[in-house]
């Protein structure tokens, strides 16, 4: 008798694969817990592919990531009211194009923050900001990195948008025609749009290298797993964590580097008025006040229940093996003491 497996048919390898990909989906959602939303509306989109345990093989050969669209926005001037509000309709048309299952990043996901006089803090979605508010808050938009260079140029000249599967390790067919269309019916706007992607074939090296010079058009995130006695639930853990990765940022391969700290320090410089991050103080009622605000803001869940574990969200000028390595880069030159970070496959 012969020991070989039975060969399958087209049909019944379709469909291993099919249950290996949805597997690996179940196994994120349990093994990452805090990360399961995925991109949750942040750049979370590589949480799947760090965490899933094992690669998937395709006809090319080993994937390293999932499947990514990066859509960069050109636009004249962020402040004028106009053009802000074609960068939220795009991301709400960007929603309805891509469908269901998947999930869509940009300008919606990232209010912006204005002080109040009694010293409180409100989040606001970009087209519903004044322009007097608009120019007051610009100056700390680079504040912790949380906006630019994240979201935004530095020069406030462009936005970029991200989407990506939830659960599953390619887009839906006529994802790309979709897009295309999204992208034609924008012609008359604020906006001059250009789209990356190399799962739906919209790879022109003018468009990869034109997003890479600011923002990347991957992503690699990885997660920090803290140390026994302490949590990343403490404000020093939570900023020093923040002080490891943001250094990082521009650095090798990586073009943005974020973490719930991010936010902190770039909502406190603005309640503070203080563009330096160590200038900005965070005692106990700052600490508390922006626990509130990252709830008012939809910001997604970062750091778990427990305070173990924190998500930190990477942006790359690399794809396949090389944007691996650019995410094992940052976690290996980010770990300290108090946390280490983590590439798990």
């Amino acid at each position: 008798m012969s020991n070989q497996e039975p060969k399958l048919t087209k049909k019944e390898k379709k469909a291993a694969v099919r249950a290996r990909e949805e597997q690996a989906a179940a196994a994120v959602e349990s093994s990452a817990g805090f990360a399961g939303y995925l991109l949750g509306g942040i750049l979370g989109l590589g949480v799947l592919f760090l965490l899933w345990q094992g690669t998937t093989v395709t006809k090319s050969g080993p994937r390293h990531e999932l499947p990514h669209l990066a859509i960069l926005a050109e636009f004249d001037d962020l402040v004028d009211p106009a053009t802000r509000a074609d960068l939220v309709r795009f991301h709400r048309e960007l929603i309805k194009a891509v469908g269901e299952g998947m999930e869509v990043q940009g300008p919606l996901n990232a209010p912006i923050i204005l002080p109040l006089k009694n010293g409180g803090l409100l989040a606001q979605d970009l087209d519903q900001v004044s322009e007097q508010e608009m120019e007051l808050s610009k100056p700390y938009f680079a504040a912790g990195g949380w906006l630019v260079p994240r979201l935004y140029d530095p020069e406030l000249k462009s936005a970029i948008f991200r989407a990506g599967p939830l659960r599953t390790l390619r887009f839906p067919a006529g994802t790309r025609e979709k897009v295309e269309e999204l992208l034609q019916s924008f012609a008359d706007s604020k906006l001059r749009l250009t789209a990356y992607s190399h799962d739906l074939r919209l790879n022109s090296p003018e468009a990869r290298t034109k997003i890479n010079e600011v923002f990347g058009v991957q992503v690699a995130n990885t997660v920090a797993r803290v140390a026994e006695q302490t949590t990343f639930k403490d404000a020093t853990t939570l900023l020093n964590l923040y002080k490891q990765t943001h250094k990082l940022t521009n650095q090798g391969r990586v073009r943005s580097v974020t973490t719930l700290g991010s936010f902190w320090i770039y909502a406190l410089s603005i309640r503070s008025q203080k563009i330096h991050e160590d200038d900005v103080m965070i005692g106990p009622a700052e600490a508390n006040l922006m626990n509130e605000l990252t709830k008012q803001a939809n910001i997604p869940p970062l750091v778990d229940k427990e305070g173990r574990r924190a998500m930190v969200q990477v942006t790359t000028d690399a794809e396949g093996e090389e944007n691996l390595k650019a995410c094992h880069w940052m976690a290996g030159n980010a770990s300290g003491t108090q946390f280490v970070l983590k590439v798990r496959r």
